[in-house]
């Protein structure tokens, strides 16, 4: 596999969960060192191309999604 320098990089592939807007999703990660990168975790173009519409003039839409779910929680279940 190439980094985004084009170096030549062996990396290991796992199969993980992610949860995203209250779904889970089956996809693979490549591990690779990322602790001086902003982002500890970056998604891959097969998982967010058939599942999802990237509007990059948003941030957080799933943090975001999640505050809104536990506030209705929290306002039907007390």
């Amino acid at each position: 596999m190439r980094s985004s320098s084009g170096e030549l990089q062996n990396r290991y592939i796992v199969e993980g969960n992610i949860r995203l807007f209250g779904k889970i999703f089956t996809t693979e990660f490549t591990l690779s060192k990322r602790d001086l990168m902003k982002n500890p975790v970056l998604l891959g173009r097969k998982l967010l191309s058939h599942n999802f519409l990237i509007d990059t003039a948003l941030t957080l839409q799933s943090y975001t999604f999640k505050k809104i779910i536990k506030h209705n929680e929290n306002r039907y279940f007390k």
